[in-house]
């Protein structure tokens, strides 16, 4: 990785979000973070050895990679490409890393718009809980192309254990969301008390 290439801008300091931020920083990352209420990245940056960036756009200037991590699409779109938008900040050929939960749709749609303003894009939906996110052993399912999948290679070796390239752009979120769909099933089934003290069916023995 070039040294440019660790010049980093993280957008989104909530529950998950935060604890991956001061992973990249320990892993020796120069971070510029933004988060909605400016205390909170001012704070963080305190803690960290960050700078604080009033918008997206601040954080993102001198960035080669801007990732995000809020809440949902419109928020995604909004820290990206709103008026004070990250890739207004990122030079040409920057890499914008989304590792939000969102649609497969969104993510491709945000990536084509990326595109069409000289960025690149990868999604990269995580799984895993806050102590996870904290000792950096989140599973994070990557798509997007192989170049910049490999770019991207040491950011997620900071933030994770298992990164697994899924394929092209899309097919991260939804491999995301088969996962919380079949934890959900897993849930429900075992959390049914029918199911736990429904009666096994036995095999009659031969006479």
């Amino acid at each position: 990785m070039e040294a440019s290439d660790r010049r980093v801008a993280f957008c989104g300091l909530g529950i998950m979000g935060g604890p991956m931020a001061a992973n990249l920083v320990r892993a020796g990352f120069e971070l510029s973070v933004y988060t909605r209420t400016r205390e909170k990245a001012e704070r963080f940056a305190a803690e960290h050895g960050a700078s604080a960036a009033a918008t997206p756009r601040e954080a993102a200037e001198g960035a080669s990679t801007v990732i995000t991590m809020v809440p949902d699409a419109p928020e995604v779109e909004e820290v990206l490409l709103g008026e004070d938008g990250a890739v207004h900040g990122l030079g040409e050929g920057g890499l914008a890393i989304d590792m939000s939960t969102i649609a497969p749709t969104a993510a491709r749609a945000i990536g084509e718009r990326l595109e069409a303003d000289g960025a690149a894009f990868l999604e990269a939906p995580v799984s895993g809980s806050r102590p996870k996110a904290e000792d950096g052993t989140l599973t994070i399912m990557v798509g997007g192309e192989d170049a910049d999948f490999e770019r991207a290679r040491a950011l997620f070796d900071a933030m994770g254990e298992l990164i697994v390239h899924v394929g092209p752009r899309g097919h991260a979120q939804l491999a995301k969301l088969l996962t919380n769909t079949m934890g959900a099933i897993h849930a429900a089934a075992l959390g049914n008390p029918s199911w736990r003290s429904r009666p096994q069916a036995s095999t009659p023995m031969p006479s």
